[in-house]
């Protein structure tokens, strides 16, 4: 894993480096959501903050050029969360938080062509992580952070409705946190979560992040007895199905009370973290995603230093 590096999607140059250019097609920057659909093999963004009020913006990345799917849908909105339904082949959107700031509980699916409401209840109003259990065939979600404060929470869709599985401040949850790493390892059956925002510091007057790492086995919460890649928050995780690890990028970092954008890369096997390398691109709020058909961990979006929102693409090479 030493040799991989991060690269910058459909750009190829002979020296091996990366270069930005700037493509007619690619979206503006901004929060969107993202999943990778296995079906159709496609990239789909969806929201994002750079919408007006409307309906969602969909946009679909074929690895060679972006384009515009669909303006139907759910409101507009940005960061909701997306995950792919590989039992049902359709991707599946919830939350976010709409143009006029209110939050999202709504949930929808996509094929492709049209997207269909699915759910009217759920989890309450909360920016949060969740990723899709292939053997359980369940989407799971955990925690985050809403107009009541962190939670600790677990909910799982099973493709029609929501249902809570473990309450708030359960004893045997994670702490709670928000802005967390969430992934499944498909080869294991586990719902792997790293670090995350665990509310402020009075001492230090500044935000308090997490270095733990949890799994959940569809039945309870176990803590991993494992040093973490660090503390931070808004960072990204996916699973790797071709190396058969979690792979980790990127977030927040406290520097002194100031926090940091990082752009080191880790992989967890299900015993250990592993530095892949520290000089990717420094991102936070980003997504990553596993490209099936490229065999390769795409990421997306997010902020750059500078408070740049970004709507570049990456992938993780050998």
């Amino acid at each position: 894993m030493s040799g991989s590096a991060w690269l910058l999607a459909a750009i190829m140059l002979a020296s091996g480096g990366a270069q930005e250019v700037t493509r007619p097609d690619a979206p503006p920057p901004s929060l969107a959501g993202t999943t990778f659909d296995e079906s159709r093999n496609r990239l789909v963004a969806a929201g994002g903050n750079a919408e007006s009020p409307g309906n969602v913006v969909t946009r679909e990345w074929d690895g060679a050029a972006w384009a515009r799917v669909s303006t139907a849908g759910p409101s507009s909105r940005n960061e909701p969360l997306m995950v792919y339904d590989r039992a049902r082949k359709r991707v599946v959107l919830y939350g976010g938080d709409r143009a006029n700031g209110a939050p999202a509980t709504d949930t929808w699916s996509f094929t492709g062509i049209t997207w269909t409401r699915l759910a009217t209840e759920g989890p309450s109003p909360r920016a949060s992580s969740m990723v899709y259990d292939s053997q359980r065939d369940r989407i799971v979600l955990f925690g985050g952070s809403g107009p009541t404060g962190l939670h600790n929470d677990t909910w799982e869709f099973d493709g029609t409705r929501w249902k809570l599985v473990v309450r708030d401040s359960a004893a045997a949850s994670p702490p709670a946190r928000a802005l967390a790493a969430l992934a499944y390892d498909s080869r294991r059956g586990r719902v792997v979560l790293t670090a995350g925002f665990a509310g402020f510091d009075p001492a230090a007057r500044g935000p308090r992040m997490l270095d733990d790492t949890w799994e959940w086995d569809g039945r309870s919460w176990t803590q991993v007895n494992t040093p973490g890649p660090g503390a931070r928050d808004h960072s990204a995780s996916v699973y790797d199905p071709t190396r058969g690890v979690v792979i980790l990028h990127g977030g927040g970092m406290l520097k002194g009370n100031a926090p940091e954008l990082v752009g080191d890369t880790w992989s967890y096997d299900g015993r250990q973290w592993a530095l892949v390398r520290d000089d990717g691109p420094p991102r936070g709020r980003h997504r990553l995603t596993y490209d099936n058909r490229a065999k390769v961990v795409l990421l997306y979006g997010g902020w750059a230093p500078g408070n740049i929102q970004s709507s570049d693409l990456w992938t993780l090479g050998d």
